[in-house]
């Protein structure tokens, strides 16, 4: 059986912003691309972080100051392109996270993100394929009667 991998549901396109930037700049970034989550940049361009709506939350509901705080939300979690979606799955649940980074798995390159409504289009798609699958078989053998 021929697995799905997140490289067919990832998206390639990465929001991105320096460190230096307020979680205000971060959340009009976010609202501006209609993303859920922007990676932080040090000044050297490298990844160095995320920042998610869980973020945004948190600043909410903790009275911080959304024009002065720089937030980062906890360590990166990566799967490789060719991981299954099952697999990457697993992954989010172990390590809590809502967003999956997606490293070439040859270059190391980071080449997408992986998000719960990726999830969600891929679990789409399985119930659309297995619903034809279905009629698809029905069908079949109705044709064999004759």
């Amino acid at each position: 059986m021929n697995q799905t991998t997140v490289e067919r549901y990832m998206n390639e396109r990465l929001v991105t912003i320096n460190i230096r930037s307020t979680a205000k700049d971060i959340a009009k970034l976010m609202d501006k691309n209609n993303v859920s989550s922007v990676l932080i940049t040090d000044d050297n361009n490298d990844i160095i972080g995320i920042f998610t709506e869980r973020d945004i939350v948190r600043i909410i509901s903790r009275d911080l100051q959304p024009d002065r705080i720089i937030a980062i939300s906890p360590p990166l979690v990566y799967v490789d392109a060719n991981t299954p979606m099952e697999q990457a799955s697993d992954i989010m649940l172990k390590n809590k996270v809502r967003h999956l980074l997606v490293k070439d798995p040859v270059s190391k390159e980071i080449v997408g993100i992986i998000t719960n409504t990726d999830f969600a289009k891929y679990l789409r798609n399985q119930s659309v394929s297995k619903g034809f699958e279905s009629i698809l078989e029905a069908a079949t053998i109705e044709i064999l009667k004759y």
